[in-house]
């Protein structure tokens, strides 16, 4: 059984260029954690694409 988790969410910030995959288990930020922003951050749910 594998048991490596699949990346369920895919953020990216575009004021600092900051992104990061994150599984289902893992709380994903509303905010950057690098520099803090909020407008310019994204959130991608990957299993929706």
């Amino acid at each position: 059984m594998d048991t490596k988790k699949e990346s369920v969410y895919s953020t990216y910030c575009a004021e600092c260029n900051y992104g990061k995959h994150y599984d289902e288990c893992e709380d994903v930020p509303e905010s950057c954690p690098v520099c803090g922003e909020h407008k310019e951050y994204s959130i991608l749910h990957l299993n929706e694409v």
